[in-house]
């Protein structure tokens, strides 16, 4: 059901920005596609940021590991 309200808000919106009638109504204009592709970039550029840190965060943590030090500092390394 989620994803069916999320498409068809969607095309909703697609609607009133591409169908003629829907445009005069609501006062829009159509984007371009270099508009479309800005949009993109800007809007999934925190994924991209977040993304990055995740994999710094992972590539320390493995070069942390690889010296031999432990990333846990919990008493279980030294259990017998």
């Amino acid at each position: 059901m989620f994803n069916l309200a999320v498409s068809l808000s969607l095309a909703g919106q697609a609607a009133v920005v591409y169908f003629p009638p829907l445009q005069s109504v609501f006062q829009t204009e159509a984007l371009s596609l270099m508009d479309i592709t800005k949009l993109i970039i800007l809007a999934s550029s925190v994924f991209w940021v977040d993304e990055g840190r995740k994999w710094y965060v992972r590539r320390q943590r493995r070069g942390r590991l690889s010296d031999g030090s432990s990333s846990g500092g919990g008493i279980g390394r030294f259990m017998v």
